[in-house]
């Protein structure tokens, strides 16, 4: 199937993606920082990047920009929750994703199925 990197700061996410995407048949790469993230798409060159927009430290806006120069037929999906609607700018997060070259916005919380059909989605595109 694909090779997808998975990066967020909860750990809870982290395992849930792995878990979904692993039982697809993909080879799934998580980490809980945009640099570590970074480092695995260097070295791993995956299909999919499956990002999360506000972490400590690196924002996966800040990711999405450093993959798209380096890798840009790279495709990423950036994943949004509860915590970007409370800090506000919401709707500017997402229309900067898109801007930066993210194929899509998976909302959190999101099921095992919006998640697979994530991924065909962009992969057909």
């Amino acid at each position: 199937m694909f090779k997808i990197v998975v990066v967020d700061d909860e750990k809870i996410i982290r395992t849930l993606l792995n878990e979904i995407l692993t039982k697809a048949g993909n080879e799934v790469f998580v980490t809980g920082t945009a640099d570590e993230a970074l480092e695995i798409v260097r070295e791993k060159s995956p299909d999919i990047l499956i990002t999360d927009i506000f972490m400590p430290e690196k924002s996966g806006l800040e990711l999405i920009m450093e993959v798209r120069k380096d890798f840009p037929l790279m495709k990423v999906i950036a994943i949004s929750g509860d915590s970007i609607s409370r800090a506000g700018g919401h709707r500017d997060c997402l229309k900067l994703a898109s801007t930066l070259g993210c194929e899509l916005i998976l909302e959190k919380p999101f099921t095992r199925n919006e998640v697979l059909e994530s991924i065909e989605k962009i992969t057909k595109s």
